[in-house]
């Protein structure tokens, strides 16, 4: 008996002989307090999290998902798009962005500009407008709200799933209004700009469709790609053709990127 409870002890800190791990009522009591730490952070912004702040701006979460709210909690939610527009983003430069959601990179990225009117936010989600609008005024923040979509298609369509904050354009949903990058570049006499794409699978079909804006006029590209929505090989081809049009991958976390257009930089 003694042999065998010394060797129960032993397995359960070890199997193999190399093959160390940690202890298993010590794992199962990390897993425990890990589940319960996040239902406490989850608890309290149920019931707190209605405002937060964010890189010194303050923002209304009205409307948001509670997983949302634990991201703002841990400073998770955006923070490879906050991080490279403060490192990126040029003062004198006008932005066009797609997919505004709640205006946190909107109201971060219009801070930084020296002429803040210069700056055009698209949301097709229109029930997500009015937060949008509210974290604006509360920033002082002075960019424009357009609702619509950023697509080379003249006829663009919004599925929203449970988490309104996660809906993706195509020929599926609601009706939306559908905006391209030339249109809007004619429209404003900007002949460069920054260009912030975050809209779900919808970058796919403007570097494939607006090449031609793209390569005259978009001096910065702050990328997120959704590689679980069309797959590895799309990503590597939607990067490919952007090198092709001009651009260099200058950063990438995971699957931001931030590339700069060389044929506007000489």
């Amino acid at each position: 008996p003694g042999v065998m409870l010394q060797w129960q002890w032993r397995s359960l800190w070890y199997r193999g002989k190399r093959d160390y791990c940690i202890p298993f009522p010590l794992s199962n009591m990390t897993a425990l307090i890990r589940n319960v730490r996040r239902g406490l952070v989850s608890l309290f912004m149920y019931f707190f999290g209605q405002n937060w702040t964010l890189d010194g701006l303050r923002y209304s979460l009205k409307g948001a998902s509670l997983k949302m709210k634990t991201q703002f909690f841990w400073n998770t939610y955006e923070e490879r798009e906050r991080k490279m527009i403060l490192r990126h983003v040029p003062a004198t430069l006008p932005i066009i962005e797609a997919g505004g959601c709640l205006g946190v990179t909107s109201c971060l990225a219009n801070r930084l500009l020296a002429n803040p009117k210069f700056h055009v936010v698209l949301e097709p989600n229109g029930a997500l407008l009015p937060t949008l609008d509210i974290n604006r005024h509360r920033n002082r923040c002075k960019f424009t709200i357009v609702h619509g979509a950023l697509s080379p298609e003249k006829e663009t369509k919004l599925s929203v799933g449970k988490d309104a904050f996660a809906g993706r354009t195509g020929t599926v949903g609601i009706p939306v209004p559908s905006f391209s990058l030339q249109g809007i570049l004619q429209k404003l006499d900007w002949k460069k700009c920054v260009l912030i794409l975050d809209i779900e699978g919808g970058e796919q079909a403007i570097v494939k469709e607006e090449d031609e804006s793209l390569r005259e006029h978009v001096v910065l590209l702050i990328l997120e790609t959704h590689p679980k929505i069309y797959g590895p090989e799309e990503e590597t081809a939607i990067i490919q053709k952007l090198e092709y049009l001009g651009f260099k991958v200058y950063e990438k976390d995971c699957d931001v990127y931030v590339l700069y257009n060389h044929n506007l930089l000489q």
